[in-house]
């Protein structure tokens, strides 16, 4: 079972262990702005949960205490990022 990655007390990452640390950086900062993003948009940003596994990803957005779920199954890990992203943020605006 891959292990979780914890970003400060509101981001987990959960399949991301495999990633080159180049990947990862970047990866971390891709997801981190749009944490800060939410959360300074947002009184009620609670977390953010990105899931990466057999080729899809899932992201997850709680604002106040309501889920919002979105995935993709790009082959191309920053580009489903990008489109988990956009989307949640879309959501989150609505």
């Amino acid at each position: 079972m891959a292990e979780n990655i914890k970003l400060g007390g509101s981001i987990e990452l959960v399949g991301f262990n495999d990633l080159s640390v180049a990947e990862s950086i970047v990866a971390k900062k891709i997801i981190g702005g749009f944490a800060r993003g939410f959360s300074d948009e947002s009184d009620g940003y609670e977390k953010l949960v990105i899931e990466r596994e057999r080729g899809k990803l899932e992201g997850i957005l709680t604002i106040s205490g309501e889920d919002i779920k979105v995935s993709d199954d790009s082959d191309n890990l920053f580009i489903a990022l990008g489109k988990v992203l956009n989307k949640l943020e879309k959501e989150a605006k609505k």
